[in-house]
């Protein structure tokens, strides 16, 4: 793996997590936990950036 592909993975792990703040900011718990797309899009963001780091070679 070249080095500019290792930097462009870690790149999209950041964007995954940052999108993850981004979709649950300005709600409220109650709220958070009853939007069912923002639920599931916050929860399915770390798991992918996890399936992604055991991809890594390094």
């Amino acid at each position: 793996m070249t080095k500019r592909m290792v930097l462009d993975f870690i790149k999209d792990i950041c964007d995954a997590l940052n999108k993850c703040l981004i979709f649950k900011e300005n709600m409220e718990f109650e709220q958070f936990t009853r939007d069912d797309r923002t639920l599931f899009a916050v929860i399915r963001g770390p798991g992918d950036c996890r399936r992604g780091c055991e991809k890594y070679p390094g």
